[in-house]
């Protein structure tokens, strides 16, 4: 017994320890996602004989990391245009959307993006006059807003 005690001691009392550094390296990539939560819906009112009129331009919130927004060429935005907008009961109006002007906001300063970009897409949609086989009523449809980076 006294042997092992004095075989562990022995071990003990020779540990030592070493030490090096090592490198990390990372390589950050371009990304960008809609905050769904701030994007508000796009309306008009319709009237056959004169088309879309009282319109309400929708918005789509884009966030990317530091400096991507800065690599974003005009036309990078589109939208799915024209689209079917549909009434409970099958009638459907056919409109378009189009992008309006956006607005940068670099860098956020913060919430959930701190530090990243911000840009707001304002969606304007509109309908063609004599569309007559639409009756009255309360119509719905998307439209997707795609961005390329």
């Amino acid at each position: 017994m006294i042997a092992l005690l004095a075989a562990l001691t022995l071990t003990t009392a020779l540990a030592d320890s070493v030490s090096t550094t090592v490198t990390i390296n990372a390589t950050v990539a371009n990304s960008c996602v809609f905050d769904t939560a701030a994007t508000t819906a796009a309306s008009f009112n319709y009237v056959a004989a004169t088309g879309s009129s009282n319109v309400v331009n929708g918005a789509a919130t884009l966030y990317c990391n530091k400096g991507t927004l800065a690599l974003l060429a005009p036309g990078e935005a589109a939208l799915t245009s024209p689209i079917t907008l549909t009434k409970t009961g099958g009638d459907t109006l056919q409109a378009t959307v189009t992008l309006g002007t956006s607005s940068d906001t670099v860098p956020v300063g913060d919430g959930t993006y701190a530090g990243g970009d911000k840009r707001v897409y304002s969606i304007v949609p509109a309908a063609a006059s004599a569309q007559w086989a639409a009756s009255s009523g309360a119509y719905t449809g998307t439209t997707t807003i795609t961005v390329t980076f």
